[in-house]
């Protein structure tokens, strides 16, 4: 390094505190003091490098007098070699990973593990929406909630947006029935009753307490200790073979490696055994 290549690294890194063989630099306190007046400033810094140097010194004390230094570097290059190869894998892993599993894989699987789908809730496809009791067009609301048109669905949802509290539109999704209970305080109040209801299908149930009017509409059910449908659990099965399906995919790509490896002279093992 020429004198002027040393003159222009000293100037751009000066040390500000030394413990032995580390440096603590001017940049490594630059955020330190940011948005501090002067005097506080200078206290800040000071009780900054005094706890770097307590550290440094507590480490290099540690160091002298334990053994288990170097397990602990062990330790950290085991760590940051798995950060590194996790980190790689987790890369390729998203890339494909909308290829690891498909709608047969789905299908296959829910219907040779259908036992294991078992409702421990019920579960209804309904819809439902709360408004208060001077909302206006509130006839035209009801018709529009019971009808099966396009145009008036589209009207509902508009509605609903506008002055609904609270709604659920989407009778085609399968959601649990006690999530629309606790939603609904009048059905809280009577839970009992609302489970029974629960249990028939194509029910419409317009209720109102001092506040709100409540339009229900429930269109189909599965009580607790049937089969879920499998749209309902499909997000579970696809975690599940997403998880299976990355370790088989990992497993491959490591036993892919190794073979490459070897081909290549890449890896070997040494025979050592004397004879």
């Amino acid at each position: 390094m020429s004198s002027c290549e040393y003159f222009v690294e000293e100037t751009q890194k000066r040390a500000v505190a030394r413990v032995d063989d580390n440096y603590l630099y001017d940049s490594d306190l630059k955020d330190i003091s940011a948005g501090l007046e002067d005097t506080d400033s200078v206290v800040v810094v000071n009780e900054f490098i005094k706890k770097w140097a307590k550290r440094q010194l507590m480490l290099a004390k540690a160091r002298l007098n334990t053994s288990t230094s170097k397990k602990i570097d062990d330790i950290v290059k085991e760590y940051r070699y798995d950060l590194i190869i996790d980190n790689y894998v987790q890369q390729i892993v998203n890339k494909y990973s909308d290829s690891l599993v498909s709608e047969d894989d789905v299908v296959d699987f829910y219907n040779s593990n259908k036992n294991s789908f078992i409702l421990n809730r019920p579960i209804s496809k309904i819809n439902f929406m709360e408004v208060k009791l001077d909302a206006p067009n509130i006839k035209d609301a009801e018709e529009w909630f019971l009808s099966k048109n396009e145009e008036d669905k589209l009207k509902l949802k508009d509605y609903c947006f506008e002055y609904a509290k609270n709604y659920h539109l989407d009778d085609s999704t399968w959601i649990y029935a006690d999530d629309i209970i606790d939603k609904i305080p009048i059905l809280s109040t009577k839970r009992k009753l609302f489970e029974e209801k629960l249990k028939k299908d194509n029910l419409f149930l317009g209720l109102k307490d001092s506040i709100n009017n409540y339009f229900v509409l429930i269109k189909e059910n599965l009580i607790k200790g049937e089969i879920s449908p499998i749209f309902f659990v499909k997000p579970m099965i696809i975690n599940t073979l997403n998880n299976k399906k990355k370790i088989e995919f990992i497993e491959k790509m490591e036993n892919n490696l190794l073979e490459n490896a070897i081909k290549k002279q890449q890896f070997e093992i040494f025979d050592n055994n004397d004879n």
